[in-house]
């Protein structure tokens, strides 16, 4: 018995070996074309876009190294560590293996030099995108005339091709769901990273005077411990909508005897997300909202970023503001801003 096992183990191993050699001199005996291919991006952050360009270039390859690189056009708002974390994950969870990723700020043409890289891969989502990556691969062919011959483009399907990192941050930065465009733990970092938590009171309309009651003396007793907070009550930014002097607020007011509900509905909830994407514009704290929020606002536009979801009925008459705001607190990160 134990030289049958003996046997089945050495077997095994010899396969093993022979499908490494295989794959190493010989990748599309496997069905694969290339043996080790190159995937240069920032990845600040990654999208669902980068990960279906990922997962066609890995299918081409025997490895694909994943390469997150440094734009010296743009401010990262992840270090090099904190992408290379999230693209590991992200990469994990979309269910593709043979791939691995590095950090590194020097030029493609050395790096795909140094992993002896037969391929390398450039997302494009326009011909834009086109037009810069041809010009790119041109600047390298300066320095290694050959290095043409291992550029591939891959186009991005047609429901990424609008979507980018910069994209994601700044629809983020206003507060908007960017679940759809990239993984929800990138999203929560994402918030967190620009310092803004909301904090969603209920809605029901027989209880909007309550809460917004409720929430002034929140943003009170968060500021005796310097935490920087901020009420948004959408009823008001109804009211403020109506009654703005500018072009916009003139069309709703004359719009108000001969326009239909729903569609002067319309009109506010867009002319109430320019006022609220203003309230949010630059704004780092706790953004406490309050109104009828998803019959006027769309509530698929504010349920992400939402830290605690409080209930007057339930929860918010049995508890005081102070209690509210040490629940807030026990949640927050150590660098929140504060009004220093």
């Amino acid at each position: 018995m134990n030289w049958l096992i003996f046997a089945l183990v050495v077997s095994v191993t010899l396969l093993a070996v022979a499908y490494a050699l295989i794959a190493r001199r010989c990748p599309w005996v496997l069905g694969r074309k290339f043996r080790r291919g190159l995937f240069p991006l920032s990845g600040n952050p990654m999208t669902y876009g980068h990960i279906d360009i990922i997962r066609r270039a890995a299918h081409r390859c025997v490895e694909l190294v994943v390469v997150l690189g440094k734009n010296p056009d743009k401010i990262p708002l992840f270090t090099p560590e904190e992408r290379v974390t999230m693209a590991i994950r992200f990469i994990q969870e979309a269910g593709i293996e043979n791939v691995r990723v590095v950090s590194d700020s020097g030029l493609q043409i050395d790096l795909a030099d140094q992993l002896l890289c037969d391929a390398v891969f450039r997302g494009v989502r326009n011909q834009k995108d086109v037009a810069y990556e041809r010009e790119q691969v041109a600047l390298s062919s300066l320095f290694r005339p050959s290095f043409a011959k291992k550029v591939y483009f891959l186009r991005a399907r047609p429901e990424w091709e609008q979507v980018s990192s910069t994209v994601v941050r700044e629809y983020a930065r206003y507060g908007s769901v960017v679940s759809q465009w990239t993984a929800s733990f990138i999203e929560q970092t994402l918030v967190a990273r620009l310092g803004r938590w909301h904090l969603r009171l209920d809605d029901a309309p027989e209880f909007l005077a309550k809460t917004a009651a409720l929430a002034d003396a929140i943003v009170a007793e968060l500021a005796t411990r310097n935490i920087k907070a901020k009420h948004v009550n959408f009823e008001q930014l109804r009211d403020r909508a109506l009654n703005e002097d500018s072009p916009a607020g003139d069309a709703l007011r004359n719009s108000l005897m001969s326009t239909s509900g729903n569609e002067l509905e319309t009109r506010l909830r867009k002319q109430a997300m320019r006022l609220y994407r203003a309230e949010l514009l630059g704004y780092k704290g706790i953004l406490i909202h309050t109104g009828n929020q998803d019959t006027f606002i769309h509530g698929s536009e504010l349920d992400q970023n939402v830290m605690l979801h409080e209930t007057l009925d339930m929860r918010s008459e049995q508890e005081s503001p102070k209690a509210i705001a040490d629940r807030i607190c026990a949640q927050l990160p150590k660098d929140f801003p504060t009004h220093n």
